[in-house]
C-alpha cells in the first residue's frame, strides 16, 4: 500500500504489523510518498513498467483520472467479494466517491454514524 506523509506512520505501521501478524494470506507492505502528487506520478509510472501497488491512498481528485487508466478495480468489487457492509459509514461521504452508482473508493476519514445528533454538534458558549 502507498501511503504519503509521515503524520501517521507510526500508527500506520503498527495497524499493518498487527495485520500482518495475525493471518497469512495477505501481506501488505507499507511504502511512504511525499505527497499526493508523489504518489499519483509513480502511479502512472508504474502504468508503463508494470510495477503497481496493490492499494494505494490517492487525492479525490484523481479518482476519474484513476478510472479512466483501466488500472483501477472498484472497491465495490471488492466490498461485494467479502460481503463488507458500509451500514456505520455516512451516506454523503460514501457517495462521494461513487461514479455511476459504482463506489470507486471509500473514504479514508468518515465518521461513523451517530445514534445521538448531539455529538456532532459544536459547543455553544452559555
Amino acid at each position: 500500500m502507498e501511503l504519503h506523509g509521515p503524520g501517521n506512520a507510526t500508527t500506520l505501521a503498527t495497524i499493518t504489523n498487527a495485520f500482518n501478524a495475525s493471518q497469512t494470506k495477505v501481506h501488505v507492505t507499507l511504502v511512504a510518498q511525499a505527497s499526493y502528487d508523489d504518489t499519483w506520478e509513480k502511479y502512472e509510472a508504474g502504468l508503463s513498467n508494470g510495477q503497481l501497488p496493490d492499494a494505494v491512498q490517492l487525492e479525490d481528485m484523481r479518482t476519474q483520472a484513476a478510472i479512466d487508466t483501466q488500472s483501477f478495480l472498484p472497491v465495490q468489487s471488492c466490498m461485494n467479494a467479502a460481503h463488507y457492509a458500509t451500514s456505520d459509514y455516512l451516506a454523503r461521504p460514501l457517495d462521494y466517491w461513487k461514479v455511476s452508482g459504482v463506489q470507486e473508493a471509500l473514504p479514508s476519514r468518515c465518521p461513523p454514524r451517530s445514534s445521538s445528533t448531539t455529538s456532532w454538534r459544536s459547543p455553544r458558549p452559555d
